[in-house]
């Protein structure tokens, strides 16, 4: 976990990255622009990736494609390994309704990042679906996130 003044390590869910591309505003593009100041530092797995290039594909996001590809080559990140077949089967009770979602906070976990960051309610509803990956990982809206990470940052500059 990150310490006061120390840059977060996060996972980005691709519903948020899609959602940052998409719109550009609001809280996924405003965390983009942390990424892509380092700011913050994003961990990703091919995964993830492979989601967002396959929904801006869907989508026929031409452009969008290319400023992924240029982010993801410029930007604060650090790819890390897909979770195994295994580990995921292994770890299905963490999102029942979502297999697909096992992966995406197995990656979390597995980076030890002090976030995992979506827009999913199979992940960040903190209730008793969530309580399982609750337990393991903190997890956060774009919004709730934006909102630590500016609170944070006033509270470290005041104390300078």
């Amino acid at each position: 976990m990150a310490k006061k003044g120390e840059i977060y390590r996060i996972v980005l869910d691709s519903n948020v990255i899609f959602s940052g591309i998409y719109t550009k505003t609001g809280n996924p593009g405003t965390i983009l622009d942390l990424v892509a100041k380092g700011e913050v530092i994003l961990i990703l797995s091919e995964y993830i990736i492979d989601e967002v290039f396959n929904t801006l594909s869907r989508h026929q996001m031409s452009e969008s494609i290319i400023w992924f590809r240029t982010f993801i080559s410029q930007a604060s990140i650090e790819i890390i390994q897909i979770p195994s077949e295994l580990q995921v089967e292994q770890n299905l009770y963490l999102v029942p309704r979502d297999p697909n979602d096992v992966v995406i906070a197995l990656t979390a976990i597995n980076s030890e990042v002090d976030y995992l960051i979506s827009g999913d309610s199979d992940l960040n509803s903190h209730n008793e679906s969530t309580k399982e990956i609750d337990a393991l990982i903190n997890v956060l809206t774009p919004k709730d996130f934006i909102s630590l990470f500016r609170k944070n940052k006033q509270e470290h500059q005041i104390t300078e």
